[in-house]
């Protein structure tokens, strides 16, 4: 487990290992509830309850009679404040949350516990995959950073996942209204409350008539598609919105190229965080290797959908791909011949001594483990392992990558 400096542990953990990833405990309100929740350098408002969050939850209060609802999802989660605050208040609610991070969602089955809300429901999606199934009231706290075309995909997917007299409740950073606006707008929604302020616009909606969404939820994420090469092996791959390296192969991913060259043989392999997957689908593409199965884990299930689709692409049966969706390297299961780490550093998390036994855990007897990170975490890496048998080191471009046993 990962060490940190002590924070202020509020009661006993559900998960131990979430308690090295823990900033502070805060406390909440709404409508009259008290809460308190975990919060994380790793995800988004680590000192406080962020005034996005609070400015929608002060609006649902005063403006949605909840008392007739019987199911609400939280898309989009983060630590679970929205979710958990309105199963709180109104216990007779189903309420599912969901995130594309896996962290998140950890921290929110933590601060469920931590606050006895019983069965709030947490799933790993890409905002709202599954259009079929129903809900009275649908609340988001809408993530800038995902783009403008999977906003827009998102307000229409919460309209088509509406109940009949349902109603979704949004909020947005003042730069995105129009986006979020129009979207309401195309998709036959109507507006029945607005508020705004210099930094958020909410918006409370109804759907007129049904919402026309794609069948692939996916595809609002692509940015486009590109041939790479490297090493002469040419390669094909289709990229998505928030992720870097979405034109070129960034220099993390050539690092680890450069080591893996004399990694061996191996039949199972595994990357962790693989990013837009330029790594595994050169793996694929270079064809050096027998592969029987391939897992890509990590806590961003947009690295693994993405590297999935990438690898399906270039040939890879899917049943032979397997995703874990963790930010746990506990998390991670099987045995394999070759591991590839693109770690997920958390400021002020002491993770270097923890590493390599972590991975250790899933390798198996002949196992190559290629490391590549900026060469700042390399360096505390070998500092926390003195005594790793390093079979080759580059450094390139403020990148190192190591390959060891």
């Amino acid at each position: 487990m990962a060490k940190k400096h002590k924070a202020v542990i509020c009661s006993k953990l559900k998960n131990p290992d979430i308690e090295p990833l823990i900033n502070k405990c805060v406390d909440f309100g709404f409508d009259g509830t008290k809460l308190k929740f975990y919060l994380s350098h790793g995800l988004f408002s680590s000192f406080d309850i962020d005034a996005g969050t609070r400015m929608l939850l002060k609006t649902v209060a005063q403006n949605i009679d909840c008392s007739g609802f019987e199911k609400a999802l939280d898309v989009g989660c983060g630590t679970g404040v929205i979710g958990i605050a309105l199963k709180k208040r109104h216990p007779r609610l189903t309420v599912k949350c969901t995130d594309r991070d896996a962290l998140a969602l950890a921290f929110t089955e933590e601060n469920a516990a931590l606050n006895r809300t019983d069965g709030i429901v947490t799933e790993g999606q890409l905002g709202i995959e599954k259009v079929e199934e129903k809900y009275s009231l649908i609340l988001s706290n809408i993530p800038a950073k995902i783009g403008k075309d999977p906003m827009a995909d998102l307000v229409a997917r919460c309209m088509a996942s509406l109940e009949d007299r349902g109603i979704c409740a949004v909020v947005v950073i003042a730069a995105f209204k129009d986006i979020v606006g129009e979207a309401i707008k195309t998709n036959n929604g109507t507006v029945v409350f607005n508020e705004e302020t210099p930094r958020h616009a909410v918006f409370h909606f109804r759907s007129s008539a049904p919402a026309s969404v794609s069948a692939d939820y996916f595809l609002p994420y692509i940015r486009g598609e590109h041939t790479y090469v490297h090493d002469k092996t040419a390669f094909k791959m289709t990229t998505v919105q928030n992720l870097p390296d979405f034109d070129t192969m960034g220099h993390q991913s050539a690092a680890a190229l450069m080591v893996m060259k004399e990694a061996g043989a191996g039949n199972r392999l595994l990357f962790i965080n693989p990013g837009q997957g330029h790594v595994p689908c050169y793996t694929v593409a270079e064809k050096s290797r027998t592969i029987e199965h391939i897992t890509l884990a990590g806590r961003d299930l947009l690295q693994l959908s993405v590297s999935r689709k990438n690898l399906v692409d270039a040939g890879m049966e899917k049943g032979r791909i397997e995703l874990i969706h963790t930010p746990f390297i506990d998390g991670i299961t099987g045995r394999y011949d070759l591991i590839v780490v693109f770690p997920d550093i958390i400021p002020g998390v002491h993770w270097e001594k923890d590493m390599v036994p972590g991975i250790r855990k899933f390798s198996s007897d002949r196992a190559a483990i290629v490391f590549s990170a900026k060469s700042t975490y390399v360096y505390r890496l070998l500092e926390a392992e003195p005594n790793l048998k390093i079979r080759k080191k580059i450094k390139y471009r403020g990148y190192s990558a190591l390959l060891f046993s």
